[in-house]
Formats: structure tokens, sequence, C-alpha cells
């Protein structure tokens, strides 16, 4: 059965605070027949290495010029439609678009160490180290391109906790909001 957006909701986009929605999204794009398009801010970069590089190197383009066209084409993309846009920068870069869902996943922080080391097979030392790097990596991303704004739960269309919902359980929320006959059918 094919699934059509009919509703106002045109593109959706997930903002992840620790968890692992590559699985969920993946399935929600392709119930809904749209594009995914997944973590462009986890890589760490150091400001002050990217500008030495920028200098040092002028052929290869800095961060911030790379990240504007990435940015460019996600937006061209959401414009689209018919898309699911994974990375806390969908939510700002397709600021005054109408027609977007934007969704942020959370959990505790347990959770998500002990989600972390399950995934790596590692200890929950090295587990706890990788999440608040990358929570930190997440901090200076938001801050390295959106200094004036803040992530707050008004800025997102729906919360869920990912560590009481499984991932069908997310889809099945979802689904009702972007196509309404879903209601009963998830």
């Amino acid at each position: 059965m094919s699934t059509t957006f009919s509703t106002p909701y045109r593109r959706i986009l997930v903002a992840v605070d620790g968890s692992e929605p590559s699985l969920w999204a993946a399935q929600l794009a392709s119930r809904l027949r749209g594009g995914f398009i997944e973590d462009l801010e986890d890589a760490s970069h150091s400001w002050f290495k990217e500008f030495i590089g920028s200098i040092s190197s002028p052929n290869h383009p800095d961060e911030l010029h790379v990240y504007h066209g990435v940015a460019r084409s996600i937006r061209r993309l959401a414009e689209a439609g018919r898309s699911v846009i994974v990375g806390r920068g969908g939510v700002f870069i397709t600021e005054g678009l109408p027609g977007g869902l934007h969704i942020r996943l959370v959990a505790p922080l347990r959770f998500r160490i002990l989600q972390m080391a399950q995934r790596l097979g590692g200890s929950i030392r090295e587990a706890a180290e990788i999440v608040d790097e990358t929570d930190r990596n997440r901090c200076a991303f938001y801050h390295r391109y959106w200094p004036k704004k803040t992530v707050d739960s008004d800025t997102f269309t729906v919360t869920l906790n990912t560590a009481e919902l499984s991932e069908q359980q997310m889809v099945g929320c979802l689904l009702p909001l972007v196509c309404p006959r879903h209601t009963n059918n998830v």
C-alpha cells in the first residue's frame, strides 16, 4: 500500500538527544516513501583547527563553507517534501518552511550509556565517555551554527522518550500525524 503525505506535514525532521534514530527513522521513511538524511552534526571538530587548516590550505574549504552547502541541500530537500531528515540542524535549517513535523528524541542519560555500551560491546565507562563526547559535540554544533538559538520544547511538534517506546511504537505514534488513515492501522 502506497502512503502519501495527506496532511500539512510534508517532511519530518528528527532531533536526537543521544538516542539511535537510524532504524526507526529509516522504517518511517520507508513507510512514507520518503527520503532519509542522517547524522550531520556528530563529527567532532575544533573551530580553531578548522581556522588554522583553512589558512594553511587555501585549496580546501573550511567546515563552515562546507556546512552551508549541506544546509542548502537539506533545505532544498525539505522544500521538495516527502523526506525524513535526521539531525538537529534540520530544525533550524528549515525554520520558517511550512509543513514540517519536528520530532525530538530524548532518553535518560543512564539509558543512553547502557544503549551505547551494548551497541559497542564495551564497558560502561567507555560508553559514558562516548555519550559525554557526543553531547559536547552536539552542544558545540548548535553553538557554532546557531549561537543565538536555543533548543526548547516549543521548537518541536512532538517529543518521544526512546527509553519508554519501542521503534514500532514511535513509528506508530507518528504515522497518524502524517497520514491520518493510519490512525488504527499501525
